[in-house]
């Protein structure tokens, strides 16, 4: 009975033990025993970090996509060409020359620089297309004179571009008031109804030219300017007072770098009046290699007679215009 009890004794003992041991391990699961079992799987906690920088990108971006404070450089940005207003060669040249510049009188309103435009348009359209308007101009500015009869302008034999032209060119005379009457007729009649305003006829006889010589300067010469790095700048219709109160205007003057030039605009230029012009400015002091006049009404050779009788100055008509200002300026193509 007693060794019964003994052995139920040592029995209740040893799972006291098991259940304590149990116990422990329970309540701390990472022991040293738990650490060193290459099995066991033990969870991790990782403590949060601050964002790093990626290792590719550029030390001055930002990570995030924010907008940076400082102004990036614009590539892209063309070039700034000195203008008339920092340079001021013209009116320096004159100043010197003891010549003053007469200011213009009249404001100009939002009308007048609207109107302005509609000139401009003109000129440009008619110095670009003169060989295939030149007939029609030549007749309106016969019947723009009093009493100012309707006339008609035939265009049989003209080509569909012609045709088309000298359309555009009639509605550009209708939208700057130089036409009261425009209308077009076409198959069988094939021409146009027209009656003149009589309005501007200083522009139509002669201004438009002036106009048109100044686009096409501008357009030639200001590529060449940005490209060398010289200062354009060109004063058109200038008037100028000379030290003898004497009075000039100048179609268009103009500088490349510290070169000076003068260039006149003359639709029907007579030898007389053109030697009146010339001994006009003079006081300018311009050499004849650096003064152009422009004109329609010419041949080539009649231009070179021309600019022989007039002391070498240089006559150029508008089919070859561009080739001239750069012989004039020695603009290498």
């Amino acid at each position: 009975m007693n060794s019964e009890l003994g052995r139920i004794a040592d029995a209740l003992e040893r799972i006291a033990t098991a259940l304590e041991k149990l116990t422990s391990e329970e309540k701390a699961p990472f022991s040293k025993t738990n650490q060193n079992n290459k099995n066991a799987q033990i969870p991790q906690i990782i403590a949060p970090s601050t964002p790093t920088k990626p290792a590719n990108l550029p030390k001055n971006k930002p990570v995030n996509p924010t907008i940076p404070k400082t102004k990036l450089p614009n590539n892209n940005k063309t070039p700034k060409l000195p203008t008339s207003t920092e340079i001021g060669v013209l009116h320096k040249y004159l100043e010197k020359q003891g010549i003053t510049v007469q200011k213009p009188k009249k404001k100009v309103t939002p009308e007048k620089m609207a109107y302005q435009v509609k000139l401009e348009e003109l000129a440009l359209f008619l110095g670009q297309n003169f060989a295939t308007c030149k007939d029609l101009y030549r007749l309106l500015k016969v019947n723009m004179l009093a009493p100012r009869k309707p006339f008609s302008y035939s265009l049989i034999g003209a080509s569909a571009e012609q045709n088309k032209l000298i359309r555009q060119f009639c509605q550009l005379l209708k939208d700057a008031d130089f036409l009261e009457e425009f209308n077009y007729r076409g198959k069988p009649e094939f021409d146009i109804q027209l009656k003149a305003s009589g309005k501007e006829q200083k522009f139509l006889s002669g201004a438009w030219l002036e106009y048109y010589v100044k686009f096409e300067l501008d357009r030639i010469v200001k590529p060449y300017a940005a490209k060398t790095g010289q200062p354009y700048e060109a004063l058109p219709n200038l008037q100028i007072i000379f030290k003898d109160k004497t009075k000039a205007e100048l179609d268009l003057f103009f500088a490349l770098g510290e070169s000076i030039f003068c260039l006149e605009a003359k639709t029907q230029p007579v030898l007389a009046n053109l030697k009146t012009w010339l001994n006009r400015v003079k006081p300018i002091g311009l050499e004849n290699k650096a003064i152009m006049i422009v004109t329609l009404d010419k041949s080539e050779k009649e231009c070179r007679k021309l600019g022989q009788e007039l002391g070498n100055i240089t006559i150029a008509r508008l089919d070859n215009l561009e080739p001239t200002i750069h012989s004039l300026l020695g603009i290498q193509k």
